[in-house]
């Protein structure tokens, strides 16, 4: 299934994962969401160490960086499918797991895994759209519909930072009680 870091000592005594996943399949506006893991992973290494709310480095508590992982199914719930599992995997380890994407639409991959093996959970989303849409551009998957999966699994979400919705979502957001 997924791979691990050349270093399994590192991973070993790890207690974050972070699991790089530079997925692009159903962005609508502009490509490029496949770069922003490694982009996230350059800029990181710019960053200081310490908290100073917290007072101390989180690092210290070991962070293993996982090779990318690309599901290999060509349908998207197959591909969905594959990265649960191996975000899954992860989870059951007793690891702290942080997925950087790629578009949205992965994101449902990791929040049911998480979900599986922790039980109650509920999302927060940071985003300026509400990605309440039944289906887009033919697709349940979409970018555009995964809050729509989430609040299909009957997870609470709490959505910051919406400034943009279409009708179908504001009823929908209206009617389920997705507080935007």
């Amino acid at each position: 299934f997924g791979l691990l870091p050349d270093d399994l000592s590192t991973y070993a005594t790890a207690r974050v994962a972070v699991l790089p996943v530079p997925f692009e399949r159903t962005v609508s506006y502009g490509k490029g969401t496949s770069a922003g893991p490694a982009a996230i992973l350059r800029a990181s290494q710019a960053m200081e160490l310490y908290d100073e709310e917290l007072r101390f480095e989180p690092a210290e508590i070991g962070i293993a960086t996982l090779p990318p992982f690309l599901p290999e199914a060509f349908d998207l719930g197959d591909a969905l499918s594959e990265l649960e599992e191996e975000c899954r995997r992860h989870l059951e380890a007793g690891k702290f797991l942080l997925t950087l994407g790629g578009e949205h639409s992965l994101s449902l991959a990791p929040i049911r895994a998480a979900h599986a093996v922790h039980g109650e959970i509920g999302v927060v989303q940071f985003d300026a759209h509400a990605d309440l849409r039944a289906e887009f551009e033919g697709t349940p998957y979409s970018h555009a519909a995964v809050m729509r999966r989430v609040h299909d699994e009957r997870l609470a979400s709490l959505p910051i930072g919406i400034r943009s919705l279409s009708k179908e979502e504001a009823e929908f957001a209206q009617e389920a009680g997705v507080p935007i």
